[in-house]
């Protein structure tokens, strides 16, 4: 036997084995089981919509015209009687003007913020708002076992800490009461009427003044026919700029009772009704889940209806009536996610195949939710239903059950 035959013998040997090792290969991937690790995860049923967010507000306005001076800074939360405007009446020219803006600009500034003694110290109330609201929120993820969020929220959380800690006192180079004399002396210089606005009642202050304040308010929102609410989404905000009688200049914003409306296929929404408890996220303000009730539904009209709904949830940034996008969040479900080819139908019941004692066996499920890529199934165990008898956290459930029999080895 010559050399050349004896590699040809051994290559045609080494090619059937490859062949053999293939065939085995592929008979053990197709025949074995595949198992995946079953979490507890919460799903959140939800439809996308663009509306608008409005609030009560008791809109400020002009007796004269002129120009006006804001005392208040924007977003500060005031009482009544509390000073928010002055409005000159007369010719002003631009280095008066300046002046006066100048030193009205120190007072909004100190306004803004908390002072000690003589020194400004930051904007403690807004920070430590963020702070609660952050915790708040932080409960709600770890009740709704949204784990994945809570890592998120708590880095927002110490951030919110560090700049709490790195605010420094900032001198204030004239007291307050002294900027006030000086603005008196410069009104007297001048030949001009002033008329000074103090707040009607408790609320946010704003100047975020537009035709849309008076186009969407709480009470037009639960009258809308679909018709309507088209009608004015079409309209165009417009800002109110002008200082004339009878003009809105300014507001006061009820900033604890939001009111979101905004047009849905009947079809979406169905499983509510008027009294229903939601959630919605808006996306463009914040990205916070807020707890909301439907408060009305309209009559249908080409198989669309009106929604609004009322949260009382403080809202810190939002005191402007405007467009938004947001989710309406119907119902949010928990249980175990796994893939729908886990699933077996046996007649009117479903089941799955999980390994318990180390044995392949068939445990009956109730599906809470089917997707196109995952089904829900309940956490029975809730209910008082044994371990062994049910699919817990951290089972290991098959993916693919028709290569599975029951009562086998699990390896």
């Amino acid at each position: 036997m010559n050399k050349n035959y004896k590699l040809k013998i051994t290559g045609i040997l080494i090619l059937v084995l490859s062949i053999v090792v293939l065939i085995s290969m592929y008979y053990i991937n197709s025949s074995s089981a595949n198992t995946i690790t079953v979490y507890k995860e919460s799903v959140e049923e939800k439809v996308y919509a663009k509306g608008f967010i409005c609030t009560e507000s008791t809109l400020i306005s002009a007796n004269e015209t002129g120009e006006v001076l804001f005392t208040c800074p924007e977003g500060k939360m005031i009482v009544p009687y509390y000073k928010i405007a002055t409005i000159y009446s007369g010719v002003i020219d631009d280095d008066t003007r300046t002046t006066l803006k100048n030193l009205n600009d120190k007072i909004v500034y100190a306004g803004a913020n908390v002072k000690n003694k003589d020194n400004i110290v930051g904007d403690v109330p807004t920070i430590t708002r963020e702070i609660s609201k952050s915790i708040s929120q932080a409960i709600t993820e770890t009740n709704e076992n949204n784990y994945s969020n809570i890592y998120k929220i708590k880095n927002e959380i110490n951030l919110y800490n560090k700049k709490l800690f790195e605010l420094k006192g900032e001198k204030i180079e004239v007291k307050e009461e002294n900027i006030e004399d000086e603005i008196i002396k410069v009104e007297q210089s001048l030949n001009l009427n002033k008329t000074e606005y103090k707040s009607p009642v408790h609320g946010m202050f704003s100047t975020k003044v537009t035709n849309f304040d008076e186009l969407i308010t709480p009470k037009k929102v639960t009258s809308l026919s679909p018709d309507e609410y088209d009608s004015i989404y079409n309209t165009k905000i417009e800002e109110q700029e002008d200082i004339a009688p009878g003009k809105n200049f300014c507001k006061i914003v009820n900033n604890y009772e939001w009111y979101t409306v905004a047009k849905f296929k009947k079809e979406e929404i169905e499983g509510i009704s008027e009294g229903s408890f939601v959630h919605l996220r808006i996306l463009n303000k914040s990205d916070s889940k807020i707890p909301a009730t439907v408060i009305y539904i309209s009559d249908e009209e080409d198989e669309e209806v009106v929604v609004a709904l009322k949260s009382t949830k403080h809202l810190d940034n939002i005191w402007v009536t405007d467009k938004i996008e947001f989710e309406l969040i119907l119902r949010t479900r928990s249980g175990f996610k796994v893939p729908p080819s886990a699933i077996i139908e046996r007649g009117n019941e479903y089941g799955v195949y999980a390994i318990k004692d180390s044995v392949y066996k068939f445990i009956k499920v109730e599906p809470v939710l089917f997707e196109d890529k995952f089904v829900l199934l309940k956490d029975k165990t809730t209910e008082g239903g044994s371990e062994g008898e049910n699919v817990i956290l951290y089972d290991f459930v098959v993916v693919n059950p028709e290569h599975v029999k029951e009562g086998d080895f699990a390896h």
